[in-house]
């Protein structure tokens, strides 16, 4: 019963994983698209104005996914990290593709839609780093955090200069990276202790495998020795009869 518990749980947890990845790399697409109709637009209308930013945040993506490379294993790092650095860019960038292709840039509305996120993203941008921080314990919430805070703060200093934002928005990227790793933090210990709940389970399995392994030895030395001394007392019956 509880080796069918364990295995039930494992499974439900994979599933879990599984979808949580599906639903992030949906919604990901999605913005990938939106932000690429917008900096293409942008790159045809200002490309000197944009291009230095951009080249510092893909520098950033890069040293993102190579600082996630020795991290492989559970949930393929190695994509898992790019996702995450694309994720971020997405979310830094907080603007709409009309915004971003500069074609009203001046008018104030779209400064505001700058500081204004419309769809609130959070979600969706806290999923990878809780899948790290999931598989990788503390190390991926830390590295993850970092990676993403770098990418926060890119974001915003690309909306200050290039839209006009407000300064204020460092402090609001501030307060996402805080709360991005407290979120980690806690989601990586609630996984350490569940590993090690699944590790005591699994210990106690095979304790009570091996205890089930000796008691049947028990039961099979007690079924020989019966039997052992069942023939030894015919034969001694049998050796009487024959010598009276």
């Amino acid at each position: 019963m509880t080796n069918a518990r364990y295995t039930c749980a494992m499974k439900q947890r994979s599933q879990a994983v599984l979808e949580a990845r599906r639903i992030f790399v949906i919604v990901l697409a999605i913005r990938v698209l939106l932000l690429a109709v917008g900096l293409v637009g942008l790159l045809l209308a200002k490309p000197a104005a944009i291009a230095g930013p951009l080249r510092a945040m893909a520098a950033l993506v890069a040293l993102g996914a190579l600082a996630l490379l020795p991290l492989k294993g559970r949930v393929c790092a190695w994509w898992l990290g790019l996702l995450l650095a694309l994720d971020m860019l997405l979310m830094s960038t907080r603007v709409s593709p009309l915004a971003l292709a500069g074609v009203i840039e001046r008018a104030a509305w779209v400064r505001e839609a700058a500081q204004v996120t419309l769809i609130e993203p959070f979600l969706f941008m806290v999923i990878p780093l809780v899948l790290l921080a999931w598989a990788y314990g503390r190390l991926g919430a830390w590295l993850g955090t970092l990676w993403g805070g770098l990418l926060q703060l890119g974001g915003t200093a690309l909306i200050v200069r290039q839209l006009e934002g407000s300064p204020l928005l460092y402090a609001d990227a501030i307060g996402r990276i805080v709360l991005m790793l407290a979120l980690a933090l806690i989601v990586a210990v609630l996984a350490e202790r569940q590993r090690q709940q699944i590790d005591a389970l699994q210990q106690a399995q095979a304790r009570l495998r091996s205890h089930a392994d000796t008691v049947e030895q028990l039961a099979v030395s007690r079924e020989r020795n019966r039997l052992a001394r069942d023939l030894h007392d015919t034969l001694a019956h049998s050796l009487a009869a024959l010598t009276v």
